[in-house]
């Protein structure tokens, strides 16, 4: 009975050690990566399919030769090539985080998918949230046009989003480098 009594602190101190971890992944799905389509969009398996995921609140330049890289670098009269590297980049930048491991949380907005059926969402890798870790090292941009009938969950992008965009701009980090994208 005196050992089950010395087990009793040693257990709830686990618990308590676990509880912080368990508690940030609350409303969050756990899914595995199968693809880093671009900076912002990812290939995920959930719920036994493969399904497109696109972050929230983030904008980089594609990362694949197209209709969507030339209008972009059209509108932004920049070279579709230099466009193109940018986009690489920036995929890159998000695969690093991503793997080896491969997992992520991701926790939905309001709406879980955008008009084309694309699953919408916060991702979180081990170093924090992805969406801004992207735009914090100067791979995305912010993008706050959401196609939602109200303000995001996340209100605080509203001006966080900027606030890092500003700060990275400003540092030159990541694409900025180029001047703009």
């Amino acid at each position: 009975m005196n050992k089950k009594i010395l087990l009793l602190p040693g257990l709830v101190a686990i618990l308590l050690c676990s509880l912080p971890a368990f508690a940030s992944n609350l409303g969050r799905e756990k899914m595995k990566v199968v693809g880093v389509i671009a900076g912002d969009t990812l290939r995920v398996e959930w719920k036994g399919k493969e399904q497109t995921l696109i972050l929230l609140g983030v904008n980089t330049p594609p990362a694949h030769w197209g209709p969507a890289l030339l209008r972009r670098a059209r509108y932004l009269k920049m070279d579709p090539h230099t466009l193109l590297k940018m986009g690489i980049e920036a995929k890159e930048f998000a695969e690093s985080l991503i793997y080896p491991d491969g997992w992520v949380h991701v926790e939905f907005d309001w709406i879980k998918r955008d008009p084309q059926g694309r699953l919408m969402g916060y991702v979180y890798v081990r170093e924090g949230m992805l969406n801004a870790l992207l735009i914090e090292n100067g791979y995305a941009r912010a993008r706050l046009s959401f196609p939602f009938p109200m303000r995001p969950k996340k209100d605080w992008i509203l001006s966080e989003f900027p606030y890092l965009e500003r700060k990275a701009k400003r540092g030159k980090r990541g694409l900025w480098k180029y001047g703009r994208f």
